[in-house]
């Protein structure tokens, strides 16, 4: 699952670079922060997660940073371990690891620890999915700092995959061949430990779509309609199990678009998420 890549100006005050928020984790647990200029502090705080198919792309890819920033958010980039490095769920004990030492450390970067949202694009967008799920639970929890809670407040996902057991089924009802889904799952071995049509017990402990529950944070979803690498119908079946356990779930389809392009980066697509973050973390 490719994300987007784009070239970005980012006007910023204050660039902290490759901060190993597990030390002696080496490149896969570093982390980036990006501080505005003239913001009040203690400030809402953005981490994004980067896509790639759980085993490509960094904490480098920015497309997003500059549009956050400019609306006052401090903005953190993390890395994770690929699954060529580890199976899940390492991904997401990462994820929450980075979470954890955002609130431990959050007085010397100015962030508000009860202001914490997370977005990512695919394979990024279903980590942050997971991050907004699990936050009243401990299992994932492994680790430095396990004093501090790795729950967030928000999250934005671009064209996540919310439900391993469904996917191949999504990719049928939305027009698309078998072929189509067994050349997209090539990636799943590595990062379930087997394929998806035997790895049912994994699947299911990987899918966002396992752990909605009341208390989960509000989301902001945008999917394309034409996507064929994650089927918009994740989104659709992922927001309507959050509106149905009480929890705000906003979306977008878009009709023409695919698994990422300049469509997303639209101002009548892109703003309002923003409004969203602004909103939730207030």
């Amino acid at each position: 699952m490719p994300a987007r890549r784009q070239r970005c100006v980012i006007k910023i005050m204050k660039i902290i670079k490759d901060i190993e928020f597990i030390p002696g984790g080496g490149e896969r647990n570093r982390l980036d922060i990006y501080i505005p200029d003239g913001i009040e502090t203690p400030a809402a705080t953005i981490l994004r997660i980067h896509g790639g198919a759980w085993r490509a792309y960094s904490k480098n890819d920015l497309h997003v940073a500059h549009r956050l920033i400019d609306h006052g958010f401090i903005f953190v980039s993390t890395n994770y371990r690929y699954s060529s490095q580890a199976r899940f769920p390492a991904q997401l004990q990462d994820c929450k690891a980075a979470v954890r030492w955002m609130r431990a450390n959050s007085a010397e970067y100015g962030i508000d620890p009860e202001r914490i949202g997370v977005c990512g694009d695919s394979a990024g967008a279903h980590l942050a999915c997971l991050l907004g799920v699990t936050g009243n639970t401990r299992h994932f929890d492994v680790g430095l700092n396990l004093d501090q809670r790795s729950d967030v407040q928000a999250v934005g996902a671009w064209y996540p995959p919310t439900d391993f057991l469904i996917w191949g089924k999504h990719f049928i009802d939305c027009g698309f061949s078998k072929e189509t889904a067994a050349s997209v799952f090539e990636c799943i071995p590595a990062f379930l430990g087997r394929p998806i049509d035997v790895a049912t017990e994994n699947a299911k402990l990987a899918s966002p779509m396992s752990y909605v529950h009341s208390g989960s944070a509000p989301f902001f979803l945008i999917h394309g309609k034409k996507d064929p690498v994650v089927p918009y119908l994740q989104s659709v079946v992922f927001a309507d199990a959050l509106e149905k356990a009480g929890v705000e779930a906003k979306m977008i389809l878009i009709d023409d678009a695919v698994h990422g392009g300049p469509q997303f980066d639209a101002d009548g697509n892109f703003m309002p998420l923003v409004e969203f973050f602004k909103r939730s973390l207030r």
